[in-house]
């Protein structure tokens, strides 16, 4: 190979080289251009972990029952060792006791710094001396009303962040499938593959939430679907990846498999329902995963049937094709079931977990 072809071989791939690079910077800027590419929902989904992240627990509801539960525990508490109780109640008046002074320290030092020049902040720190302190004092309430009923207080949110991190990794893969899948063909079409085990994994991680949330006192219902789901989930991705199912043959299993893990998640969700029929928090969440479905279903419907740019060849070929209205569909369907499991936390939160009349507490 000479000279003058070395030379184009290499201008060539400077080329790649930069239009991948601009490629990166319009996915990274304009997202909603590039061919409705998912990597705006991906840092969506980032947001709504930090949001998780920062949520203050939802206060404990006392209800009728509650309220006699904790008067019966309150009562054999005292009569079962009343000096003892005697003791907390002046150790707790020592810490509160405590907590005054080095706040009232803290002030009189505050005060003693007090220029024109510092009267915002000044402002702004005793104010945060009560708002701190109070809320310290509400959790620390909650704490122990939650120990006295055998509650669970706060609610673990790791099913939550298992979701959130389906969806970016969904985004995500996706992402990298529209931005090199015009690569050489053996490998897009390996590419496009873990597109499918991206759509799987942000189905069975969808499945989670409220699974373990609705099914919180019954942990064997709760283990049997979320077993089902994993190995759903497990046998998508193999007939999504293996080389062997993507044979025309296996166009039917491979397309059954997703239709199967879709419809498993109806079920614990009717399951759920009817143990908990009357409850307004899970009839709401229940309403809300039926809009997620009907955006899931419109979005495919507009991507099966190439609905707009049918009507007008080339005319959406940039902005509003079928492809950037299912990924939008998507995100949108996505963050509508955030809602509903955001809903769900706070409902079993606010009951204590299993301390509603009728549910067994289990850990």
């Amino acid at each position: 190979m000479g000279p003058p072809a070395l030379l184009a071989r290499l201008e060539s791939v400077l080329w790649r080289i930069l239009n991948l690079v601009l490629s990166s910077l319009c996915l990274a800027a304009r997202p909603w251009i590039c061919s409705g590419r998912p990597e705006g929902g991906a840092v969506i989904f980032v947001c709504l972990v930090s949001v998780t992240i920062k949520l203050s627990p939802t206060p404990l509801s006392l209800t009728p029952h509650s309220l006699a539960r904790l008067e019966r525990r309150l009562v054999a508490a005292g009569k079962a060792n009343l000096a003892e109780l005697a003791q907390s109640v002046e150790e707790w008046e020592r810490s509160v006791v405590r907590f005054g002074e080095a706040g009232l320290e803290a002030v009189e030092s505050a005060l003693s710094s007090v220029g024109p020049h510092n009267v915002a902040d000044l402002t702004h720190r005793l104010a945060s001396y009560g708002t701190d302190r109070l809320a310290e004092a509400d959790a620390a309430l909650h704490r122990a009303v939650a120990n006295l009923l055998d509650a669970q207080w706060p609610i673990r949110r790791w099913p939550v962040y298992v979701f959130l991190g389906g969806a970016i990794a969904c985004m995500f893969i996706s992402s990298l499938c529209h931005l090199l899948g015009c690569c050489a063909e053996h490998i897009a079409t390996r590419l496009w593959r873990f597109d499918y085990v991206g759509i799987a994994v942000l189905v069975v991680t969808s499945i989670v939430p409220p699974v373990y949330y609705v099914f919180f006192c019954h942990p064997t219902a709760r283990a049997v679907y979320l077993a089902a789901a994993s190995v759903l989930g497990a046998a998508t991705v193999a007939v999504s990846l293996f080389p062997a199912f993507q044979h025309p043959d296996y166009y039917a299993l491979r397309a059954g498999t997703f239709v199967a893990l879709g419809a498993w998640g109806v079920i614990p969700l009717m399951h759920g329902w009817s143990l908990h029929f009357g409850e307004q928090a899970v009839g709401f969440a229940v309403g809300l995963e039926c809009v997620m479905a009907a955006i899931y279903l419109a979005g495919a419907a507009l991507y099966t049937l190439r609905v707009p740019e049918r009507w007008k060849p080339g005319f959406f070929d940039v902005v509003g094709h079928s492809h950037q209205l299912f990924h939008v569909a998507v995100v949108v369907a996505a963050c509508v079931h955030f809602k509903a499991t955001h809903i769900l936390l706070q409902w079993r939160e606010g009951v204590g977990g299993c301390v509603a009349p009728g549910e067994k507490a289990f850990l």
